[in-house]
């Protein structure tokens, strides 16, 4: 995906890889029939052709299954593990929205962290504005008010929105601190981008 290119909830977005994934899925699965018909031969065949009695042989033949089935569920949850790693390398999109990772293509190759922020995908229809409040103004802020901006972009039109949220703590400055209010804002023209003042 590019940068702006329009997203759908659940798109993949990126496809990670793990170098040897595969061959270790591949060498899990040909142990795990290789324990499977070990332990075929162990219940149904003759594992000790020199056994000194019936009774004994039976307890070697029990013995051996039963190890085997304890390596065999080894294998098995080893598999499944590497099966659920390598279905998590494929990233989708938790929205629906446009992609906002400037140069996406250039991360091919990049060496990620478990996580690492990979790309940012904006829904453009729920926007959310940061507003900085003079801390003697805070207190007269609530939640669920009515709030009109304007943006820089567009000064002459009137964006309506609601406090959703209040900082619980002030940042503090030079001069003055602000306590941080988030509000949600309608923009039915689609004029603002997320990042704006």
């Amino acid at each position: 995906v590019d940068e702006g290119q329009r997203v759908d909830r659940g798109a993949r977005v990126a496809q990670l890889d793990i170098p040897d994934l595969d061959s270790q899925i591949a060498q899990k699965r040909a142990q795990v029939t290789e324990s499977q018909a070990k332990q075929r031969m162990f219940k149904f065949g003759a594992s000790r052709l020199n056994a000194p009695s019936d009774a004994e042989e039976a307890e070697i033949r029990r013995a051996e299954v039963e190890a085997e089935r304890a390596r065999l569920d080894g294998y098995q949850n080893e598999l499944t593990y590497l099966e659920q790693r390598k279905a998590k390398l494929a990233m989708h999109s938790d929205l629906a929205g446009v992609v906002a990772t400037a140069r996406l293509h250039e991360q091919v190759g990049r060496y990620l962290n478990e996580g690492d922020l990979l790309a940012v995908i904006e829904d453009p229809e729920q926007l959310e504005a940061e507003i900085k409040v003079p801390e003697q103004e805070a207190a007269r802020v609530r939640v669920g008010q009515t709030v009109e901006l304007r943006a820089r972009a567009s000064v002459m039109r009137v964006l309506n929105g609601k406090v959703q949220r209040i900082a619980p703590t002030a940042t503090t400055a030079p001069t003055q601190s602000t306590v941080s209010v988030y509000c949600t804002l309608a923009d039915p023209q689609g004029e603002l981008r997320p990042g704006m003042t």
